[in-house]
C-alpha cells in the first residue's frame, strides 16, 4: 500500500502539469464567425458550452426537446455575453435528437439557411439511470442507448455529410469517465457511454482524410440539473465509490471540452482522475499527439499499480455496504 501511494505521488507531479498545460485559450479564435450545433443546449454542460462558443463569435444554434428551456438558454446566453447586439446569432430548435433522423436532417438543413454552413458539432444530450443490474428493467438499457448513444449517432449523420462536402469541422461526443471504467449501479449507463469509445474511434479514421477531427469527452460527475435527478435513486455504493472524483461545476467541463476539441485532440479530459484514468484506458486508443503519447508509455505500468489498490478499495466499499444491507434484513 505504502509502495502504491509512493509510486501514485510521482505519477501525479507530470498528469497534474500535463492538465494545467493543456488548457489554453487561442483555439476560441477560431470560433469568430462559425456556426456550431449543441445538442442538448438548453442545460447543464450543453448550455455553458454553448455560451463559451457563443461569447467566442461563434453563431450558435440549440437543440433540446424543452422549448421553454430552450429560451431561457438563449436569454442567459445573452444575458451572461452581454451581447445583446447578437441575439439573432442564435437559434434554438425543440426536438428530440434519439427520436426521427429525417426530421433532424430538415432542421440541420434549416440551421444552416438561418446562420450559415455549420462548421462542428457537439454532442452533449445524455442522462443516467442508475440502479443495480437486478433491479433494473431491460427498457432501461434501450432508454440509455436511445439518449446517449443513438442522439449522438443522429446528429453526427446529419453533419457528416455538410462538413465532408466542405472538407472541414469538427465533431465532439460526450462519453464519461464511466465509459472508462464500469462503475457499481451503471451498467446500462455505462454500457451506452463505452459504445460511444467505438463510434469516437472508427469515426475518427473515417473523418480524418477529409480534414475533419473528432474529440471524445470523458467528463466526470457534473453539478447539472441531470445529475441531482440521478443521484435520486443511486445506490450507496455508487455514492460512495463516485466520490473520489468530486463534482466539477457545468462551467469547468464545457471549458475543456470546447478548448481541446478546437485543439483537434482525439480525447478530453477533467482533473487529475480522468487524465488518469484516460492514461488506464489508452491501449489502442488514438493519441493526444507524441507528448501525450511519451506521457502514457511513462506512466501505464505505474498507474497499473494504482489502479488495483483502487478497484481493491472500490470492491470493499461494496462488500461492506452488501453485508451491511443483509444484517439490516436479518
Amino acid at each position: 500500500m505504502l509502495a502504491a501511494i509512493f509510486i501514485a505521488s510521482l505519477a501525479t507531479l507530470p498528469v497534474l502539469l500535463l492538465v494545467l498545460i493543456r488548457h489554453n485559450r487561442k483555439g476560441l479564435k477560431k470560433l469568430q464567425g462559425r456556426h456550431v450545433v449543441v445538442s442538448g443546449g438548453s442545460k447543464g454542460i450543453g448550455r455553458e458550452v454553448a455560451l463559451k462558443c457563443f461569447k467566442a463569435g461563434a453563431k450558435v444554434t440549440i437543440l433540446a426537446r424543452d422549448e421553454h428551456a430552450l429560451e431561457q438558454a438563449k436569454e442567459y446566453m445573452i444575458e451572461q455575453s452581454k451581447l445583446t447586439d447578437r441575439s439573432d446569432d442564435i437559434e434554438c430548435f425543440s426536438v428530440d435528437v434519439s427520436g426521427s433522423y429525417e426530421a433532424l436532417v430538415d432542421i440541420f438543413d434549416q440551421a444552416e439557411k438561418n446562420l450559415g454552413p455549420i462548421d462542428g458539432l457537439f454532442n452533449i444530450v445524455g442522462r443516467a439511470i442508475c440502479s443495480r443490474f437486478e433491479e433494473s428493467e431491460v427498457d432501461d438499457f434501450n432508454s440509455m442507448m436511445s439518449v446517449n448513444f443513438f442522439s449522438a449517432v443522429n446528429c453526427s449523420r446529419a453533419a457528416v455529410d455538410k462538413m465532408i462536402n466542405r472538407k472541414q469541422g469538427f465533431i465532439q461526443l460526450t462519453s464519461s469517465m464511466a465509459g472508462l471504467m464500469g462503475i457499481y449501479g451503471f451498467t446500462a449507463y455505462s454500457s451506452s457511454k463505452f459504445a460511444l469509445i467505438g463510434l469516437a474511434e472508427s469515426l475518427a479514421m473515417e473523418l480524418k482524410p477529409h480534414n475533419i477531427s473528432l474529440t471524445v469527452a470523458f467528463p466526470p460527475d457534473t453539478d447539472t440539473p441531470g445529475y441531482e435527478i440521478e443521484n435520486l435513486n443511486k445506490p450507496i455504493e455508487t455514492k460512495m465509490i463516485c466520490e473520489s472524483a468530486g463534482l466539477w461545476s457545468a462551467s469547468k467541463v464545457a471549458d475543456a471540452i470546447v478548448e481541446d476539441t478546437l485543439a483537434g485532440k482525439f480525447s478530453s479530459t477533467v482533473g487529475a482522475e480522468g487524465f488518469m484514468l484516460r492514461i488506464l484506458s489508452s491501449g489502442a486508443m488514438r493519441s493526444n499527439g507524441i507528448i501525450s503519447t511519451l506521457t502514457e508509455v511513462f506512466l501505464m505500468g505505474p498507474l497499473r499499480l494504482i489502479s488495483m489498490v483502487i478497484i481493491y478499495h472500490f470492491d470493499k466499499i461494496v462488500n461492506n455496504c452488501t453485508n451491511r444491507r443483509l444484517t439490516e434484513k436479518n
